[in-house]
């Protein structure tokens, strides 16, 4: 199976950031589309349907727990896995982002091969 079918939404206000990543990942041969806000990230989300979503914690018009708590709480969105990446230091935004339904949590810098293993094992079996 081609992994070409798989989607990915990358959330982050930080545009290069945002190009590298999907840059890799497409060279990973996942198809990638990228929101830089908040609120653009739940339209994205619902309009696209992605397989996953990487997604920033601070960012302009909402912040990535509010992001994380308005897609859990639509069906259309509940089930889709969500892997927290961000700079921020607070030790309890990964207990509290895990609790309100965060697959995985990185801290940046963080192994791109890692987290590359943690998209494949929260992707769906099929497309």
């Amino acid at each position: 199976m081609s992994l070409s079918k798989f989607r990915i939404l990358v959330v982050d206000d930080d545009v290069d950031l945002v190009k590298t990543l999907r840059t890799r990942l497409e060279f990973e041969g996942y198809e990638t589309s990228a929101a830089y806000e908040g609120v653009r990230a739940v339209e994205a989300a619902h309009k696209q349907k992605p397989h996953l979503i990487l997604l920033d914690l601070r960012m302009p018009a909402g912040t990535g727990q509010s992001v994380l708590k308005t897609l859990r709480s639509h069906p259309d969105t509940e089930k889709i896995p969500i892997i927290i990446i961000t700079a921020m230091d607070d030790p309890r935004l990964e207990i509290e982002t895990k609790a309100a339904g965060a697959e995985e949590f990185f801290r940046k810098p963080y192994s791109i091969e890692i987290l590359l293993e943690k998209i494949r094992f929260h992707l769906p079996q099929k497309p």
